[in-house]
This record gives structure tokens, C-alpha cells and sequence, in this order.
């Protein structure tokens, strides 16, 4: 009974500490899903950075994510693209598979660094640039906190 009860108190305290968000001085795998759209989504964090957040867009090349202890920017580029657009309907498909480097941090996650991979996947609506967007980005590797 007693070692059912101290490794339910472990396994409370190993939740409890995931869920508080990060701890300084951590390096471990991460990941990151994303889901999005034209202006950004929202972000969940795994791993030396943990919670939930928003992603802004900054350009085409680079994110922040944006969590209650501070921000973290995101430069990401692709390795392999592919898209198709049926020009009847204007729904456009795509695919994009890259890697990403953590470029900075404020608050909690100053002096941050990290990199990893994604794949990402989403669809447009539109035959302008100002096509409607909506995407879902996996990403994973490891970050180390200061």
C-alpha cells in the first residue's frame, strides 16, 4: 500500500511539474504542434518549454510564440514543399516539410536555444494573395533552457 501511495505522490509531483511550465537550467527534447491560420494560432509546447500559447507570424521565415513566462522566436525554413492549387475552386493544398532554430526568448526563456525539425500541412481557400489559410505544424528536437 505504502509504495501504491508513493508512486501516485511521484507521479502527482512529475504532473504538477510538467504543467508549472519550464525549469531553468533544463536541456531536453521538445516539441511543438501548431495550429493556424493567415495571422497565427495557437501553439502547444512539450518538454523544457511546456504550456500553451499563441504564434504570431513574423514573416515567412519566422514565428513567435508568445506563453505566459515570456516569448520565444522561431526562425524555420524548408527542405521540401509541395503544392497544388485546382484553379475551378481555388482550394489549394499544400505540404512542407523543414527545420527550425529557437533565435531568442524574453522573460523565462531569455538566453534560450534549440532547433529541431517539422513537417507542416494545410489548405487555402482563394485565388488571391489574400487566399484564407488554415494549417497544422508537428515540429520536434530539443531545447536548452538557461
Amino acid at each position: 500500500m505504502f509504495k501504491r501511495v508513493a508512486a501516485s505522490v511521484v507521479a502527482i509531483g512529475a504532473v504538477a511539474v510538467v504543467w508549472a511550465g519550464s525549469a531553468t537550467g533544463t536541456t531536453g527534447s521538445q516539441r511543438f504542434s501548431i495550429s493556424g491560420g493567415n495571422n497565427g494560432g495557437s501553439v502547444w509546447a512539450s518538454g523544457p518549454i511546456s504550456g500553451s500559447g499563441r504564434d504570431v507570424v513574423m514573416g515567412q521565415n519566422a514565428d513567435k510564440f508568445i506563453f505566459a513566462g515570456g516569448s520565444v522566436t522561431v526562425s524555420h525554413w524548408a527542405t521540401s514543399q509541395n503544392q497544388t492549387v485546382d484553379p475551378r475552386s481555388c482550394l489549394g493544398r499544400f505540404t512542407e516539410s523543414g527545420n527550425y532554430s529557437i533565435a531568442s526568448g524574453t522573460g523565462i526563456y531569455r538566453g534560450v536555444a534549440g532547433s529541431g525539425t517539422y513537417t507542416a500541412r494545410g489548405v487555402s481557400r482563394g485565388c488571391t494573395d489574400a487566399a484564407k489559410s488554415r494549417y497544422f505544424v508537428n515540429a520536434s528536437g530539443w531545447t536548452k533552457l538557461p
